[in-house]
């Protein structure tokens, strides 16, 4: 009788220390979420995740915001993200052109893109593209690359940092064409495009983005497209590789997100399943692709495989290309 009662005793203890610590286990947001972010306000990884995180707060019913934090590579918002507690309040904008390019690109970094933080869901896939003027008389691929090869650094085509997607688009393009043009870096598009209507330079590659307008306009024209596919809102631009130019398919960049490594597995989960329904939003596929951006979710092993699979490519493309690592 004595043993019953103890047991009985036990169990509802038991019982009653399970619930105590699932009552003491906190909820999953209550506070504001950061999305750091390593590129300038106004480029098409800011378009994106400004779009998602008014759903996300929606939501989550928290704030949720982009924190920009520009730099060569993306660096210093890595670092910034890296340093932060796994505890889901902050999560880093992880693309292809500033995460998993970046470690072919410098020869060390303050984190490591694989090791240190657990991918989650991309958001968008986007082009970039060669753009210039409209009343350039290069139209085509074929005669930018006749004229540069004619005229060795006279041309100038802009760029968005060093270190960035667009950087090495426009070194691979120097090297697979033959040909000598100068570089300038920018620190986001909306300079760069001031400085192309001002006649500064010459071209520009970068997203479709903050150039699509204008280019639907008349005022900037298209002159290719990295997309084998090419874009559906421009279906009269030719591809990079309909031009003769073969390999730019790569360069159709996607934007995701990452948490630090140890962020709990809920939290990871349920922070996928909601980019997932966000992405799958109407207004939001619309939006998007309005600014060249085409939305779609993964999971966060489909997320990592990428990841993993992308720094490879990186590595073996620059290596090809003769890049030097800075």
């Amino acid at each position: 009788m004595q043993r019953r009662h103890f047991l009985r005793t036990l169990g509802a203890a038991s019982l009653a220390g399970a619930g105590f610590g699932a009552a003491a286990q906190e909820p999953w947001p209550t506070r504001p979420i950061r999305i750091v972010t390593g590129y300038a306000a106004g480029g098409a990884a800011d378009v994106s995740w400004r779009i998602a995180a008014e759903k996300l707060t929606a939501s989550l019913g928290v704030q949720v915001y982009v924190d920009n934090r520009p730099s060569a590579g993306g660096i210093v918002a890595g670092q910034t993200v890296k340093q932060s507690p796994p505890d889901g309040y902050t999560f880093l904008h992880a693309a292809s052109g500033n995460f998993a390019m970046t470690p072919a690109l410098f020869k060390s970094l303050p984190f490591d893109p694989v090791n240190d933080f657990q991918m989650i869901s991309e958001l968008t896939r986007h082009s970039l593209a060669l753009v210039t003027l409209a009343n350039n008389p290069l139209k085509r691929l074929e005669d930018v690359i006749a004229a540069a090869k004619a005229s060795p650094g006279k041309y100038f085509v802009g760029i968005t940092a060093i270190g960035t997607l667009q950087h090495l688009a426009g070194e691979y393009f120097k090297s697979v064409a033959g040909i000598d043009v100068q570089l300038v870096p920018f620190k986001g598009s909306p300079d760069l495009i001031v400085a192309l209507r001002a006649g500064n330079i010459q071209f520009s590659i970068d997203t479709l983005a903050p150039v699509l307008a204008q280019i639907r306009s008349g005022t900037l024209r298209a002159i290719a497209i990295t997309d084998p596919q090419g874009f559906p809102g421009l279906p009269d631009v030719p591809t990079f590789a309909h031009s003769g130019l073969k390999g730019f398919e790569v360069f159709t960049a996607w934007n995701g997100l990452a948490a630090p490594a140890r962020t709990p597995r809920p939290i990871v989960d349920r922070m996928s399943r909601e980019i997932g329904t966000v992405a799958a939003m109407p207004d939001v596929r619309s939006k998007l692709l309005e600014f060249g951006l085409v939305a779609g979710s993964t999971t966060p092993m489909q997320s990592q495989a990428t990841l993993k699979k992308d720094i490879a490519t990186w590595d073996r493309l620059i290596a090809d290309a003769h890049i030097e690592k800075q």
